[in-house]
């Protein structure tokens, strides 16, 4: 996204009516009830989208134009890239680490940013499985096309005074032109503020090195997993988390619960928080090497994704350095 004048502060850029949106809402009735209830709204969307009629869909033919091909999902969408490739995503969207070995989780907590591979592949599974039961001819690379259009270009939706669902993602629409702004620099996880951008790392490795009754405590004080590093620091969850390594229970507890902060040593906090940082970062250099080994020896069309990881693994890697730097608890 580019502009091509000056754009004052809070003015409008766009405007998409709500007549001009993709929803369940505004595709025909006769269609969506074709599912039984319950159906993701990717599925509905993306069913709609190989199935619906051709006057249903002529308004959103312009716009159609614009998406990215099956090819270009082939080149950045890691879902659809070969195992040895997957094997060098960041540990929060493969599940899987190489330097550190995962132990299994006594208590088990949602998060939208981890193991985001398996959580999207089943969701596409799923999608895939309520398509064809109403639509037995469904063509696998078309829907799964569809698919990732809705999953990578949609909005959260939900209109006034409306509970959000469960599954966040049954509250999406897309947008006409204003998907655009879903793959801009100033993206839902990238924020840029005029003064700097804050990137969101949100990492599982601080659970490998805590007991089955220090992940108890934090389960039962919701303060377990979701934690962030950034280039300012860590989140507050994770400095919580520090504390427990080193303070006496009942103590971490008046803590977490505000009554005193008896036993908090900001020094020691801040050796635990780097020592979860520095093993990130032995994660991320022996990715690197091992990408760097194994790039000039790939098929030549698998070259172009082994360079996008590195550079993402290079970032997160400089990202842990300046977060090193700035750690103060």
């Amino acid at each position: 996204m580019m502009a091509m004048r000056s754009i004052q502060e809070n003015e409008v850029i766009v405007r998409v009516p709500r007549h001009l949106m993709l929803t369940v809402d505004t595709i025909p009735s006769s269609f969506v009830t074709k599912f039984e209830e319950g159906v993701p709204v990717h599925a509905i969307l993306a069913a709609f989208l190989c199935h619906g009629e051709p006057e249903d869909l002529e308004p959103y033919e312009l716009w159609t134009k614009t998406w990215p091909t099956r090819k270009d999902f082939e080149h950045c969408m890691p879902i659809l890239w070969p195992d040895f490739l997957r094997a060098s995503l960041p540990p929060s969207v493969s599940g899987s680490w190489k330097s550190v070995r995962k132990a299994k989780l006594e208590f088990e907590y949602e998060s939208s940013h981890q193991n985001i591979l398996a959580q999207q592949e089943q969701r596409l599974r799923n999608a895939w499985e309520s398509v064809v039961a109403v639509f037995p001819e469904t063509d696998w690379e078309t829907l799964s096309y569809y698919w990732l259009i809705v999953n990578t270009r949609s909005f959260f939706y939900l209109m006034p005074g409306q509970e959000p669902p469960e599954d966040r993602n049954d509250a999406m629409a897309l947008l006409p032109f204003a998907d655009y702004f879903n793959h801009s620099d100033v993206a839902c996880n990238v924020k840029f503020d005029g003064q700097e951008y804050v990137f969101r790392a949100s990492k599982t490795f601080i659970l490998r090195e805590l007991s089955s009754s220090q992940q108890e405590e934090l389960y039962l004080q919701q303060y377990l997993g979701n934690y962030q590093v950034m280039d300012t620091g860590v989140c507050y969850r994770t400095e919580v988390a520090a504390c427990i390594m080193y303070m006496r229970p009942e103590d971490w507890q008046n803590y977490v619960l505000g009554y005193s902060t008896r036993g908090v040593d900001a020094k020691k906090s801040e050796d635990v928080i780097k020592g979860w940082i520095r093993a990130y970062m032995e994660e991320a250099d022996l990715t690197i090497r091992e990408l760097e080994n194994i790039r000039s020896s790939m098929e030549r069309r698998h070259q172009g994704k082994a360079q996008m990881l590195l550079k993402r693994w290079r970032q997160i890697k400089e990202l842990c350095s300046i977060a090193l730097k700035t750690v103060l608890c």
